[in-house]
């Protein structure tokens, strides 16, 4: 995997998580039941765990 490969999965996975964000928060209109949105926070949750994980590559690859 290069630097581009890394960057790009970088920027889609902020964009799946600026959705996510967006859909979680508008609780007002919630169209899941109380398990699918538990299962959301959940994803959400691994997701950051992820880009977490993506930085530190980019970071040790002297990349940012």
């Amino acid at each position: 995997m290069n630097v581009l490969d890394l960057e790009n999965e970088r920027a889609e996975l902020a964009l799946r998580l600026d959705k996510l964000i967006v859909f979680l928060q508008q609780k007002a209109e919630q169209t899941v039941d109380d398990e699918q949105l538990r299962l959301l926070y959940q994803q959400y949750a691994y997701m950051q765990g992820y880009m977490r994980i993506l930085n530190q590559r980019i970071k040790d690859l002297g990349l940012e």
